[in-house]
């Protein structure tokens, strides 16, 4: 039974499952059945809120049936950003979605108060402008108004993310990324409008951990520009990354190898205003230096 301020319903997203933050839970926990289990305690907390009408903590919010621990689960959760640090549903999405449903929800109250006064007048004809007879029809026997029914406030939220149509929840998830870190799965769920799938995640994890995430993320839009659909993307986002860390090995080379020949070259344009001694020891340090690059065989003068 909720409370008085507290609402008897909930409704929860049906893509819960698919939320960015619940995806990036799973990747941390890299474990199905405790990323079940933190979903779960989430969820207890969402609906354990709304029954009260405040923010609860998980800790309030537990199920009395728990038997295990869940200080660990809590930690990952607030680290998903589904919990703020005092375990908490996060105020501005309890401003957002529980406060207009309560204030939708006394507004249906009132309006259902005032149609059972108006009823209730119309039956007894005392309102003010009630005919003389008693009855809306001015006799006795006249008909009554039929009390209107107004049906209760249905509130619906969605707990980690604005409600949307079904096309429009791609669109909010991407809203709500916008000036946060890049991440890779929140970039393929930008591209697709739905997670990777099991197959696809770890391969993922892979890339990002060894490229890191704005590199994974920059390769998957570079290999959507190119082309790729679901089925061709990791193969060509990987394709991506390899050649431009080809690129990048290439480079360093180039500035490793060249690093002698320009430092030479600065030399040379610096020789006119040495005087005679200044310029012999140069040389010898410039021969010296291009023996021990390699540029000269040894001994050569």
């Amino acid at each position: 039974m909720a409370s008085r301020n507290g609402m008897e319903r909930a409704d929860v997203d049906v893509a819960l499952m698919a939320d960015p933050k619940v995806v990036a839970l799973a990747r941390k926990l890299r474990d199905e059945s405790r990323t079940m289990n933190a979903v779960g305690l989430y969820v207890s907390t969402v609906l354990a809120s709304w029954q009260a009408g405040e923010r609860l903590t998980l800790d309030e919010a537990v199920p009395a049936w728990w038997m295990g621990e869940w200080d660990a689960l809590a930690l990952a959760l607030v680290e998903a950003r589904l919990l703020d640090g005092e375990r908490r549903v996060p105020e501005h999405v309890w401003e957002g979605w529980y406060e207009p449903a309560a204030a939708r929800r006394a507004k249906f109250r009132d309006l259902g108060a005032r149609g059972g006064r108006k009823s209730a007048e119309g039956r007894s004809g005392a309102g003010p402008d009630a005919p003389a007879g008693g009855g809306p029809g001015g006799g006795a026997g006249g008909d009554r108004t039929p009390n209107r029914t107004v049906k209760p406030n249905q509130p619906t939220i969605q707990p980690t993310n604005h409600p949307g149509s079904a096309r429009g929840a791609r669109a909010d998830v991407l809203d709500a990324l916008r000036g946060e870190e890049p991440d890779p799965v929140d970039t393929w769920y930008g591209i697709f409008g739905s997670p990777p799938s099991p197959r696809v995640l770890p391969w993922l994890n892979d890339l990002a951990d060894t490229y890191g995430d704005p590199a994974v993320c920059a390769a998957l839009q570079e290999a959507q520009r190119r082309g790729a659909d679901r089925t061709t993307m990791m193969g060509q986002t990987q394709a991506v990354l390899q050649s431009s860390e080809r690129k990048d090995r290439r480079a360093a080379v180039e500035e490793r190898e060249s690093a002698p020949i320009r430092e030479a070259r600065e030399l040379e344009a610096r020789h006119a205003d040495m005087t005679p001694e200044q310029r012999e020891a140069n040389m010898a340090r410039l021969r010296d230096m291009l023996t021990t690059s390699g540029v000269l065989p040894a001994g050569e003068s």
